[in-house]
């Protein structure tokens, strides 16, 4: 029986195109209002339930923050989080993160000149023109993040609180939070039996080939 290679590779595309979804803005401060200060109280933020993303809008000024919490739903995970816009481009904004739907650190926590205590938080960093359109989550869990405990993307279902403050100019934002479908057990596996199928039939097509070259010589 001969192997088709396409048809293996479609069915995989379609696996995961499944997961996919188009954005929406869930958060736009200059129609829906400021974003909170007070960590203790951060802006609830209601994410669509089912993959996609979500796009929260924002402006921060010098002195202040901004501090929304948001919740992933059991089933799905936070996959990526890109800044897809960002000005003035040369300024950069502190970015923080925590578990929970309360951010543990108030302003003036953070701006403690004895340093802020960053063990509660999960991870934070220093984003900016230089990150646009890239996907910073992994710089804010990873291991240069500026205080927290740090983390390994995707982050499963729950509660997060996010911080964000600016030092500079005025700067507006837009961040985008990519949330997916946890992978179920049967999709792994069609996956990996798909995986499998190419890495086979790569190797029949090698001796295949080797054998007619041998039969040749």
């Amino acid at each position: 029986m001969r192997f088709s290679l396409h048809p293996l590779l479609a069915s995989v595309a379609l696996l995961f195109s499944m997961s996919h979804a188009h954005g929406e803005i869930v958060y736009d401060e200059a129609m829906m209002g400021e974003l909170s200060e007070d960590n203790t109280r951060p802006t609830p933020i209601f994410f669509q339930v089912q993959p996609g993303t979500n796009t929260v809008v924002g402006e921060i000024v010098s002195g202040t923050a901004d501090i929304f919490t948001f919740e992933i739903a059991e089933g799905y995970q936070l996959s990526s989080l890109v800044l897809s816009a960002y000005d003035p481009p040369a300024d950069r904004m502190f970015v923080a993160m925590s578990a929970g739907d309360q951010f543990p650190s108030s302003f003036e926590d953070v701006n403690d000149p004895f340093l802020p205590d960053t063990s509660e938080w999960l991870g934070s960093f220093l984003v900016g023109g230089a990150n646009l359109n890239n996907d910073v989550l992994g710089l804010v869990g990873g291991d240069q993040n500026l205080g927290g405990t740090g983390f390994t993307p995707p982050l499963g279902s729950g509660d997060y609180s996010f911080y964000i403050q600016q030092t500079g100019a005025p700067t507006s934002y837009s961040l985008d939070f990519n949330v997916t479908a946890v992978p179920e057990p049967s999709m792994t596996f069609a996956c990996g039996l798909a995986l499998v199928g190419v890495i086979g039939y790569r190797r029949v097509r090698r001796a295949s080939q080797g054998s007619a070259v041998h039969t040749a010589a």
